[in-house]
C-alpha cells in the first residue's frame, strides 16, 4: 500500500520528505500516541530520500508498505486493527517550514487472486487523531519528525 500526494499551490515544494508507516493492533490506539515514523526502517537504514514536488503536481512515497495476506481475515472481521500513517514535511519557496499528516485505519481488504490483475481494494476510516497540517498537528501536541541529518528540517512544534 501507499499514499499519493499532491501539491495543491502554484509554486513548487522545497526539501519534501514523504513517510509512510503501517501498525499492526489488537487493540486502538491510546489518545496520547505520537505517530512514530519508521523511516530508518522502511528505507534500510539511510535517510528519508528528498523529493521535489511541482506545481499541480503528484507524488507518492518512495517505498510502500506490505500486508500480508495472511493478515486480510483478521482485519475484515476487526480482529486485528491496521492503521496507515505518515506525512509529507517541506520548505515553501520562502523557506517556511510545513507538515501535513494522516492517519488511516484500514477497515476492510477485497482481493481477486483469482483474476489476471491480482486487484486489491482496500477500506479507510480516517483516525481521530493525526490527520493535521501545521499548527493542527501542534495544536494535537504531535512531535514534529526528527531528522537533524536532513537539510530543512525544523525544529519540534
Amino acid at each position: 500500500m501507499n499514499t499519493i500526494w499532491k501539491n495543491g499551490g502554484d509554486t513548487p515544494t522545497r526539501n519534501l520528505h514523504i513517510s509512510i508507516a503501517l501498525g499492526r493492533r489488537k487493540a486502538p490506539f491510546p489518545s496520547d500516541f505520537h505517530f512514530p515514523a519508521d523511516d530508518q526502517k522502511i528505507y534500510g537504514g539511510r535517510p528519508l530520500p528528498i523529493l521535489v514536488l511541482g506545481p499541480h503536481a503528484t507524488a507518492s512515497a518512495i517505498k510502500g508498505v506490505e500486508i500480508p495476506s495472511s493478515a486480510v481475515p483478521d482485519i475484515n472481521s476487526g480482529r486485528e486493527l491496521d492503521y496507515l500513517w505518515g506525512y509529507a514535511r517541506y520548505n515553501d519557496i520562502f523557506g517556511a517550514p510545513h507538515i501535513t499528516r494522516y492517519c488511516e485505519q484500514i477497515t476492510s481488504i477485497e482481493t481477486d487472486l483469482a483474476g489476471s490483475t491480482s486487484d486489491v481494494t482496500a477500506a479507510y476510516t480516517p483516525c481521530d487523531r493525526g490527520n493535521c497540517a501545521d499548527e493542527e498537528c501542534a495544536a494535537e501536541k504531535i512531535p514534529w519528525p526528527d531528522h537533524p541529518d536532513i537539510p530543512g528540517a525544523a525544529p519540534p512544534l
